[in-house]
């Protein structure tokens, strides 16, 4: 009865979020539970590594939690799992946690789960938030596995938000080079550690942070239509970073379209107003007020010029 209920339940689509306890024979059918976001919890005793490789997974949120204890399989199983994730290729947001991990690898096996979560960093482009709070600790104990993975969220265009369990990692507490070139070189993301805070050293992550967040504006600044880009483009400029150097230059840079439509309607405006101005009005614009005062005649001489019109 259970069972069926079960099944029953996975086929539905009215759930928004789904969370799934630790299952038995139906760990591997809840993969395709249709809800928009699935957060499954399974045992590593109920699965092998075959189960992966047509594995139907229909949500594109997935958070898997992977209960592995003694488990001697551990490396095989998450391998094949992360493979299978990067071949369907549809995920949008994506978490995984080791739970009751008990058992370590070597460093060929920590290579292999490494390589094997960046190619599914890599298949799925249309990933833009990513937690492995719960995972990081496969690879920060490595210089170079970790180093490896920050190279590969550098590369993804996709990706906005990244959660980590901690960073710096405990065995490098003061090492903040990674995040500074990430946040340089991937202005479009945000890294925080599992409490939710952002990941910060106060100082120069801030200043990158505060450039990054001048990029994404012109981002969408640039999806504004045509008509509003000028007045929002000087309105920036003159109100919000109009005494930041690199922030106006990263603002200009992004903009030179708009810069040139700008500059072109000055000028439209320009035109319009001294071409319905007439001739006089234009010599007007180009002189002082007590000039026009000077040529103004007087009360005296507009009296002599009347009496002369009369007369003749």
């Amino acid at each position: 009865m259970y069972r069926t209920e079960m099944r029953r339940l996975l086929k539905l689509e009215v759930f928004e979020k789904l969370t799934l306890c630790v299952l038995d024979e139906l760990t591997i059918p809840a993969f395709s539970a249709r809800a928009k976001a699935l957060d499954h919890s399974i045992d590593a005793q109920y699965v092998m590594p075959s189960h992966f490789k047509s594995l139907r997974i229909v949500t594109k949120d997935l958070h898997l939690k992977i209960h592995f204890g003694e488990d001697r399989t551990w490396v095989s199983i998450l391998i094949s799992f992360l493979k299978r994730v990067a071949k369907l290729g549809h995920f949008e947001k994506f978490g995984l946690s080791l739970i009751d991990f008990c058992r370590w690898a070597d460093c060929d096996a920590l290579a292999r789960i490494t390589q094997a979560f960046i190619d599914a960093l890599n298949g799925n482009s249309e990933l833009i938030h990513l937690d492995i709070s719960g995972a990081q600790f496969l690879f920060d104990h490595s210089a170079v596995h970790f180093g490896d993975v920050f190279r590969a969220l550098e590369e993804h265009g996709g990706l906005r938000t990244v959660i980590l369990g901690d960073y710096p990692p405990e065995n490098n507490p003061d090492d903040y080079s990674l995040l500074e070139r990430l946040l340089s070189r991937n202005r479009r993301i945000t890294v925080y550690d599992y409490l939710g805070d952002r990941c910060s050293n106060g100082d120069s992550i801030e200043a990158l942070y505060s450039i990054n967040e001048v990029y994404n504006g012109v981002a969408t600044l640039v999806k504004e239509s045509a008509s509003l880009r000028p007045l929002l483009m000087a309105t920036a400029l003159l109100e919000g970073v109009s005494n930041k150097f690199q922030h106006s230059a990263l603002l200009l840079s992004g903009l030179t379209d708009a810069l040139c439509e700008l500059i072109h309607e000055l000028d439209q405006i320009d035109d319009v107003d001294l071409s319905a101005a007439g001739p006089m009005e234009e010599v007007e614009l180009f002189t002082s007020r007590a000039d026009r005062q000077a040529t103004r005649p007087s009360k005296r001489q507009r009296g002599c010029s009347e009496s002369v019109r009369e007369r003749e």
